[in-house]
């Protein structure tokens, strides 16, 4: 799953139903496209959002990996069902 807030979320509802989740990001922060929204002028707030999902995701375990591109090699390393 990616690191923006769809794919925090979705990792978050798959961690609580039970599921081992791996939210790989190719950036080396999370966010996505909140970093960009989060940076004009009276806007900062929205940094809140990505930090409490980032917080929510962590407390469930899901495995989070920065700076990494999805190839089907890394799934074939991981292993998934």
């Amino acid at each position: 799953v990616g690191g923006g807030p769809a794919g925090m979320e979705a990792g978050i509802v798959a961690a609580r139903r039970g599921h081992d989740v791996y939210l790989i990001e190719e950036e080396n922060k999370l966010g996505g496209q909140m970093l960009l929204a989060a940076r004009p002028p009276g806007k900062s707030d929205i940094q809140k959002l990505t930090d409490y999902l980032t917080i929510r995701a962590r407390k469930l375990g899901v495995k989070i990996e920065l700076g990494k591109t999805v190839t089907p090699g890394v799934i074939d390393e991981m292993k998934p069902d």
